[in-house]
């Protein structure tokens, strides 16, 4: 049930706001006589379209000129370039190649896909044993991402020894940070009792805060143990509402699995429509499916399987409907995540680069957080940056690794 998930993206923060909340004009004149950072800021402006027409070609050109001259950023920036295809040919060497330039400066998230390649093999020679120390370096700062991948290198027995529970304790740490992949397997570890004592309630508890976030195996496992009574009281209606949300993201087993429910008939009401219309949704990738759909059809009229097969253009639909490329754009939350005592201040950043309304001030001790919406871009200021994590997109990102210890303003761009 655990599976390794190859986890790349970009981070790119203004690493100095005086230089990023300069009109783009004279960022562009610093850039042009050379300067790193504005060249790096420039890449960046390009390759999001942030007040500049977006063109990936010369976010290309000003990301390699700042990384060749050293920047970490624009380095790490320059390796998911290639990594994605995105201004130029996928080139999984030079991402290698840029991802390790920027590792071998402390930056933390090209640590942990430095990591990743080694593991996968991707442009580098595959060793993961040193995969586990770039994984080690940036667990250590942190980044739950590296800290769940640290678990499973455990739990497998990929470049360390098998080692369980050191696996739970990196997949609780990883879990608790809100990695939904970490949340996943620390279920399974403590409903088998492998590296912790057998414990079903915790098993739920972290089978439903992945699902609830939206982890479709998470789902599913849920509406298994409904279905049984395993660790929860039966219940078909519980049951087949967390299949249904797995179903919905097109995971093929939760269909199969809902066809079954209705098929049989024991905890849910008899409907074969519904068994029917599951059952052909999940024909084209399980055999199951396909057998059960046989099976129906062999004791269903014409006018019930027209109905079943009607009804799985209906679901059908609502799957495309619920799917994120259909769904309604809502507002992008910022999460502000104290790890230790912290001044916060959120403000707008105007049209002309000024400093625009206040969004958000206020003290946050260590465990608190907040979240606001996170329309245009914003300038973040706080008093202790390695106190803070800014949650975006569901991960975490510590503002010290980005701009430096201490008192630190810096930029977040519009989403």
């Amino acid at each position: 049930m655990k599976r390794l998930a190859l986890l790349l993206g970009a981070v790119a923060f203004a690493t100095n706001v005086a230089t990023a909340a300069e009109p783009v004009g004279e960022l562009r004149a610093k850039a042009e006589a050379g300067d790193a950072e504005a060249q790096g800021i420039l890449g960046y402006f390009y390759s999001d379209g942030h007040e500049v027409t977006r063109d990936k070609v010369e976010a290309i050109k000003w990301y390699r000129q700042a990384a060749e001259q050293g920047n970490a950023i624009a380095q790490f920036n320059l390796a998911v370039c290639y990594d994605q295809g995105n201004g130029a040919e996928k080139d999984s060497f030079k991402a290698a190649y840029w991802t390790q330039k920027a590792a071998e400066q402390d930056f933390v998230p090209a640590q942990y896909n430095l990591g990743i390649y080694l593991c996968k093999g991707l442009g580098i020679t595959k060793n993961e044993a040193e995969a586990v120390k770039w994984f080690q370096k940036a667990a250590d700062n942190g980044y739950p991402d590296a800290q769940y991948m640290l678990g499973f290198c455990h739990d497998q027995g990929m470049g360390v020894p098998k080692n369980a529970a050191e696996a739970v304790r990196w997949y609780k740490i990883a879990a608790e940070q809100g990695n939904l992949s970490a949340q996943f397997n620390l279920a399974i570890c403590y409903e088998e009792g492998t590296g912790v004592q057998m414990n079903a309630v915790e098993a739920i508890r972290w089978y439903r805060n992945a699902a609830e976030k939206g982890h479709t195996k998470a789902q599913s496992s849920l509406g298994f143990r409904y279905a049984l009574g395993i660790g929860v009281d039966q219940d078909g209606r519980e049951a087949a509402m967390w299949y249904r949300k797995a179903a919905d993201q097109g995971l093929v087993s939760a269909q199969v699995s809902l066809g079954v429910l209705y098929m049989k008939g024991a905890i849910l009401p008899k409907d074969d429509i519904e068994a029917y219309a599951y059952s052909n949704l999940a024909a084209s990738s399980s055999t199951t499916a396909r057998n059960n759909r046989e099976t129906l059809e062999k004791t269903l009229s014409r006018e019930e399987i027209a109905a079943g097969q009607r009804r799985t253009r209906e679901l059908q639909r609502e799957i495309e409907a619920k799917s994120p490329a259909a769904a309604a754009p809502a507002i992008p939350q910022l999460g502000l995540v104290a790890t230790g005592a912290v001044q916060v201040t959120l403000r707008r950043k105007n049209a002309d680069d000024s400093v625009g309304e206040m969004v958000y001030t206020g003290f946050l001790a260590a465990g608190e957080s907040r979240y606001v919406p996170r329309q245009g871009a914003l300038f973040v200021e706080a008093s202790v940056a390695e106190n803070l994590e800014l949650e975006i997109n569901g991960k975490r990102y510590n503002l010290g690794q980005m701009l430096g210890t201490g008192p630190r303003r810096g930029n977040l761009p519009a989403p």
